[in-house]
Parts: structure tokens; C-alpha cells; sequence
């Protein structure tokens, strides 16, 4: 019975530990924007990105001023909301 409940303690704490890390991990999303003139994303609700060093964030560059859809994940970094783009589709010419 003893053997049960230091296991049972250990699992707890584990997972207590582990829980606050819960928010420095990745959450994928879809964004709908336009690439600005400082090379961010400007999503249509106003949020501003950093776009994160990933081929696809460097090939989305190359349509400023032009309404995106943008799949990928964002972290928050020193402050900053940082997507790293996987996919994009060029809404607008």
C-alpha cells in the first residue's frame, strides 16, 4: 500500500510540473491577414505576428499587401506573438 501511494505522489508532482509548460508550447492556427510593409502579419481581427524563420514564412514575404490565409504555429516570444508559417494561399492579386 505504501508502494502504491509513493507512486500515486510522484505521478502528482509530475504532473504538476509539467503543467505550467502547457502554455509555452505551440498552438497551430489559421490566419487570415496581410503581409505589412515591416514584414508581419496583420490578421484581419488586427493582431499583429512576427513571422518565424521557416521556407514558407520566407515565400510569404514576397506578397506584401496582399490578403493571405496562413496555416502554421505561434509562440509567444519576449512578448511577441511569432507564427511559423507551414502553408499559405494568396487570397487577393
Amino acid at each position: 500500500m505504501k508502494r502504491i501511494r509513493t507512486i500515486i505522489a510522484v505521478l502528482t508532482v509530475a504532473v504538476m510540473a509539467l503543467a505550467p509548460s502547457a502554455a509555452l508550447w505551440a498552438e497551430n492556427v489559421t490566419i487570415y491577414g496581410k503581409i505589412n510593409d515591416s514584414y508581419q502579419i496583420e490578421s484581419d481581427d488586427g493582431r499583429i505576428y512576427e513571422i518565424g524563420d521557416t521556407e514558407e514564412g520566407q515565400n510569404a514575404l514576397d506578397h506584401i499587401g496582399r490578403h493571405l490565409q496562413i496555416s502554421g504555429d505561434v509562440e509567444e516570444e519576449d512578448g511577441a506573438d511569432v507564427v511559423y508559417i507551414t502553408a499559405f494561399i494568396v487570397l487577393t492579386q
